[in-house]
C-alpha cells in the first residue's frame, strides 16, 4: 500500500445490499416451490416413488442456502483495489473492468431514473454503475472510487494554504 494513500484499503467490494439479496433468494425460493410442485404433479400422475419430490426438495432448500451465502459473503457488484475495477452481478454496464490509468473522468447522472457512476475511459469506452442498489454505501463509493482515480494517476490530494511541503505549518 502506498503511504501517500493510507485511508484506501488494497480491495473494497460493494456487495448486493441485504434487502435485495433476500428479494433474489426470494424468487428462488418461489421456483423451487414451482419445481416441487410440478414433480408432486409427476409423482402422483405417474406413480413414481416419492424419494424423487424428497430428493428434488432437500437438493433445493441446500441450493436456496447457498445461493444465499454466495450472495451476502462472496458475490458483489463492484471490486475495486490498488490496480483497477471489475463489475460484478450488474448487467448492462458497458466495459465490465479497467485499470484507474485508463480511466479519464467519472461523473454521476441519472439513468432510467435510478442513480449511477459512469467512468469514462481514455480509450472510448465507459462503465455505468447502478448504485443504487447500492443503498447507504452509494456516497462511500464515489469517495473511494476520487481516491482510487487520484491514486491511480498519481495525483496527491490539494494541501491547505498556509502549509509547507512537509505538510506543517508554513514558517512566517
Amino acid at each position: 500500500m502506498d503511504p501517500a494513500a493510507p485511508d484506501v484499503p488494497d480491495v473494497t467490494h460493494y456487495r448486493l445490499p441485504g434487502i435485495l439479496a433476500a428479494r433474489v433468494v426470494g424468487a428462488a425460493l418461489v421456483a423451487l416451490a414451482a419445481l416441487v410442485l410440478v414433480v408432486t404433479l409427476l409423482v402422483a400422475t405417474l406413480g413414481a416413488t416419492p424419494d424423487l419430490l424428497v430428493l428434488v426438495a432437500g437438493l433445493g432448500v441446500l441450493g436456496l442456502a447457498v445461493l444465499g451465502w454466495w450472495l451476502r459473503a462472496r458475490a458483489y457488484l463492484v471490486r475495486l483495489d490498488a490496480e483497477g475495477y471489475r463489475v460484478g452481478l450488474a448487467f448492462g454496464v458497458g466495459v465490465r473492468s479497467a485499470a484507474w490509468r485508463e480511466v479519464a473522468d467519472v461523473g454521476t447522472t441519472t439513468l432510467a431514473g435510478a442513480p449511477v457512476v459512469v467512468l469514462n475511459l481514455e480509450a472510448g469506452g465507459r462503465t455505468t454503475l447502478p448504485v443504487g442498489a447500492l443503498g447507504e454505501e452509494r456516497e462511500q463509493l464515489v469517495r473511494d472510487l476520487q481516491q482510487r482515480l487520484r491514486h491511480g494517476h498519481g495525483l496527491r490530494p490539494l494541501r491547505e494554504s498556509g502549509s509547507d511541503r512537509d505538510g506543517g505549518p508554513a514558517a512566517s
